[in-house]
């Protein structure tokens, strides 16, 4: 059974998308190692996301877990528990976990045309991942999204989607 949010549970997947979006603006720096550190910033996020995951379907994963071992017992526990979700694109995240290691760990540059890639790839994973396990929008989760009172949260809202869509009125 998929358990109810904990208290953390919203800063957790806020952490997330601010590690994605981290991804993203170094995906536009034109520094020497801008790459690898989206890279590590997508990996990031991913792991983080799997975390939660795992912890939402109570995964009896230990604190210490490798990055792919959260899909593997993650999705092993789901189908025992006959739970319909699971976590997705293990071979990709492979990929990007090996250009993680690569970069951190050999000083090996990550090339522009795959960073396009992993960044696509941990997109649709935490898309996909905040649908199924929390179901929450990945796009257009914020802080926001958590408030408990309706009225502020409603209003909020509003302000930004109006920031979004440029269409600011003075009051």
């Amino acid at each position: 059974m998929i358990g109810p949010p904990d208290d953390n549970e919203h800063l957790v997947l806020l952490l997330s998308k601010e590690l994605f979006r981290r991804g993203d603006a170094a995906t536009r720096e034109g520094s020497r190692f801008s790459h690898g550190i989206a890279v590590s910033h997508f990996h990031d996020a991913a792991e983080t996301c799997a975390r939660a995951a795992a912890l939402k379907i109570r995964t009896p994963v230990k604190p210490e877990a490798t990055f792919l071992e959260y899909w593997v017992k993650t999705n092993d526990w789901a189908e025992k528990q006959q739970l319909s979700v699971r976590l997705g694109r293990h071979a990709e995240m492979g990929d990007l976990n090996e250009a993680r290691k690569y970069f951190k760990h050999r000083g090996k540059l990550t090339q522009p045309e795959y960073v396009v890639g992993y960044r696509a790839t941990t997109h649709a994973f935490l898309v996909d991942t905040f649908r199924d396990f929390f179901l929450k929008d990945f796009d257009s989760i914020s802080s926001v999204t958590f408030l408990r009172e309706l009225r502020v949260r409603t209003k909020l809202e509003e302000a930004q989607n109006a920031l979004a869509a440029s269409d600011i009125k003075r009051r």
